[in-house]
């Protein structure tokens, strides 16, 4: 089953083209889609994090997002992600 997905232009280069084909593939390791339970849940989870404390709102969604990462086989990028310095107002 060929994937169907547009890749915005600024993403365009080598790197890029070069990890698409990997997923083509299937020769990204454990590269999987979300159910559609775990969008439900995932989706119902982003949607608890707004309480009004603006910056533990993001943080808790940030956490969100790299859970959904790391469940669909990017836990390198969530390392990487991780590292870069957060500021909140």
């Amino acid at each position: 089953m060929k994937l169907k997905y547009t890749i915005p232009k600024e993403f365009h280069d080598r790197k890029m083209k070069e990890w698409v084909k990997k997923i083509e593939e299937n020769k990204g390791g454990n590269m999987r889609l979300l159910t559609g339970e775990e969008v439900k849940i995932y989706k119902r989870k982003l949607k608890e994090c707004d309480i009004g404390d603006y910056e533990q709102d993001h943080v808790k969604a940030d956490n969100i997002l790299c859970s959904i990462l790391k469940v669909m086989g990017y836990s390198d990028i969530v390392r990487i992600y991780k590292k870069v310095h957060k500021w909140y107002s």
